[in-house]
């Protein structure tokens, strides 16, 4: 079975223009270049796909660590304030 080599890109770019600005058929071109439809189906998702997520750059992590901290810290505060309100309720006046 023979292995096809890849087409270059700036050939899968012309081609999906072709599709794209020129409103040709996808099964037109791959008839017109001798290509597999699926082929150029798949180029045409490529294409207008959304980019993929990235993980966060490292100033982004360090700052969700700091606000992380700081949440912990207010958590701690309003922890202390509600034991603090229960003991003065408590007390006789």
């Amino acid at each position: 079975m023979q292995q096809h080599t890849p087409y270059p890109l700036a050939f899968r770019q012309e081609v999906v223009k072709r599709v794209t600005d020129q409103g040709m058929s996808r099964t037109q071109v791959a008839r017109d270049l001798g290509m597999n439809p699926a082929t150029l189906y798949r180029w045409l998702q490529a294409a207008t796909a959304p980019p993929a997520v990235t993980e966060p750059a490292a100033p982004s992590r360090a700052e969700l660590a700091q606000l992380r901290r700081a949440n912990a810290h207010l958590r701690l505060e309003r922890a202390i304030l509600r034991q603090a309100r229960g003991i003065c309720s408590r007390m006789p006046q």
